[in-house]
Parts: C-alpha cells; sequence; structure tokens
C-alpha cells in the first residue's frame, strides 16, 4: 500500500512469496516444481488455478464452490485413477484421460 520496493527477503518474511532460490537454481526448481503439479490431476489444477484468479469474492462464496467442484470431481475418471493408485500403492497416471 506504501509502495516502497522490497526485496525477496522482505517479500518471503510477508508471505507474498513461499521460497527464496538463488538465480542460478531459479529454472532447475522452478521445472521441479511445474513437473509435482503436472502429475496432478488436470481438471483439478485447472479449477484450483481459476477459482484464484480474477475477482475473488467472498470468502464463503468460494467455499460453496469449491464444495461444488469436489462433489462434482469425486465422480471424476481422474478421481477413480487418484484412488486406485493409492490403494495400488503406484503413482497415478492421467495420461490417457481425457481433457475436461
Amino acid at each position: 500500500m506504501t509502495a516502497e520496493p522490497f526485496d525477496g527477503a522482505r517479500a518471503h518474511e510477508l508471505g507474498i512469496v513461499n521460497r527464496l532460490r538463488a538465480p542460478d537454481r531459479l529454472s532447475a526448481e522452478a521445472m521441479a516444481l511445474a513437473g509435482l503439479i503436472a502429475e496432478k490431476p488436470p481438471a483439478a489444477i485447472r479449477h484450483t488455478k481459476a477459482m484464484l484468479i480474477g475477482d475473488r469474492g467472498p470468502l464463503l462464496e468460494r467455499v460453496r464452490q469449491e464444495l461444488v467442484l469436489f462433489s462434482k470431481l469425486l465422480a471424476s475418471a481422474e478421481c477413480r485413477e487418484a484412488l486406485s493408485a493409492f490403494l495400488e500403492k503406484r503413482k497415478p497416471d492421467f495420461s490417457s484421460l481425457a481433457r475436461g
């Protein structure tokens, strides 16, 4: 609100960023994190991202939206694959599932 500049350490202290990395490690760390996200159920990631972008609206409305989406995703092929993989103690494979 004051428009005063701040560095990465201050951004971390304020909770604006959740990690600090040396510039020479940034690309490798970003790719590793992207790989972890890419292993998650694609529709769930898209819905989560959409809820974080734009007008955030009242918190209770977002919670309601989350419940509606969560209920819908519980019946999805992605959920079945995630649960099967968990029970079979293997890594889930969402690559063959249709985008939607």
